[in-house]
């Protein structure tokens, strides 16, 4: 029986990799995961919702759109930092608004923190149309799973990525510096995460725009709005 299996991390997780030896092909998203099936691979890219490609670009300017997405189930460790930098954000020479996906267990103490410090915000347990929220940001800060950092591709989205360090094999990790060595985003361990940290990483790119558009620019290249019928006529094949 013909076999493929897709690994869309740019590390392959331990049931793929045992796999590797008896599957016939192996659907890869990034080029970093092919060395580990050989002549069995091909880099197809990782498919995602053909929305993300037609989120268009951005004027990059005060007041600026920064949009949390902590995963599906919101990041505890992102929602605390992110409401720590806020006072820091504060004292900008621009303004800014934020979108946050909290999760549905920190919800509501995150919603009171932003009402207290009176941050322009949009509080919620999960976004539904995840590419109408992107087309309203300036900068995504976000975990960098598999699905995330081929949505931010797609999208053409600047980011600063802050991988899981629960991941098997931390390859939410190694996701994140495919991107950051091509500059298309930031890089920021959890472990080093301070609200410092994170609001001057956040100043930085917005004091120079450029930079934002530079970021896109670099994230498109790895945008492949072809992966789902390439992975499907393999299997056709």
């Amino acid at each position: 029986i013909p076999t493929l299996l897709i690994e869309p991390n740019a590390v392959p997780g331990f049931t793929n990799r045992m796999l590797a030896p008896v599957v016939s092909a192996a659907a890869v998203g990034f080029e970093a995961a092919a060395e580990f099936y050989g002549s069995k691979a091909r880099v197809t890219g990782h498919a995602v919702r053909g929305a993300f490609f037609g989120v268009p670009r951005r004027n990059h300017q005060s007041p600026f759109t920064i949009l949390i997405v902590g995963g599906s189930q919101g990041s505890r460790a992102i929602n605390e930092c992110m409401v720590k930098s806020l006072k820091i954000l504060g004292g900008a020479g621009w303004a800014f608004h934020v979108v946050h996906q909290t999760g549905e267990v920190d919800y509501n103490n995150v919603r009171e923190i932003y009402r207290e410090a009176a941050i322009d915000a949009e509080i919620l347990p999960f976004i539904d149309e995840v590419p109408q929220a992107f087309a309203r940001a300036d900068l995504i800060v976000s975990r960098a799973g598999a699905a995330a950092v081929a949505e931010l591709a797609a999208a053409g989205k600047a980011s600063l990525l802050i991988p899981f360090p629960g991941a098997t094999d931390q390859h939410q990790r190694e996701n994140a510096r495919v991107l950051e060595r091509a500059g298309a985003a930031g890089l920021i361990e959890q472990s080093q995460m301070t609200p410092e940290l994170l609001a001057a990483r956040i100043r930085e790119l917005f004091d120079h725009p450029e930079q934002l558009s530079q970021m896109e620019n670099r994230a498109r290249q790895f945008a492949r709005p072809d992966a789902a019928r390439k992975i499907a006529d393999w299997i056709v094949e």
